[in-house]
């Protein structure tokens, strides 16, 4: 069995669920950002985490992207420039059950 096969095993009840039974679905954002300041990355659910440089906020919001994925969430995510513009944006596809 794959590792990520398991967040869809019915034997691990405590993983989330990107997939609500009705059949609702669910997405996450993250986006790495900075406003005159230390970098940051911004999740739902999650406290941002700062940075001093670009390359090692985005390196985190990818593996962050990465194990929202992995549970079965789309994630989208969202490099902002120093002055707010919108400079990347990358889609991520969860796995579906």
């Amino acid at each position: 069995m794959a590792a990520h096969s398991m967040a869809f095993d019915p034997t691990y009840p405590e993983l989330p669920r990107a997939w609500a039974p009705g059949g609702f679905y669910f997405e996450r954002r993250v986006r790495v950002r900075s406003d005159d300041g230390p970098w940051r990355v911004e999740a739902e659910d999650l406290e941002p985490a700062c940075f001093l440089s670009g390359g090692s906020a985005e390196r985190h919001a990818r593996r962050l992207a990465r194990a929202y994925a992995a549970v079965g969430f789309d994630v989208t995510l969202e490099v902002l420039g120093e002055s707010g513009e919108l400079r990347a944006r990358v889609r991520r596809s969860g796995l579906n059950p």
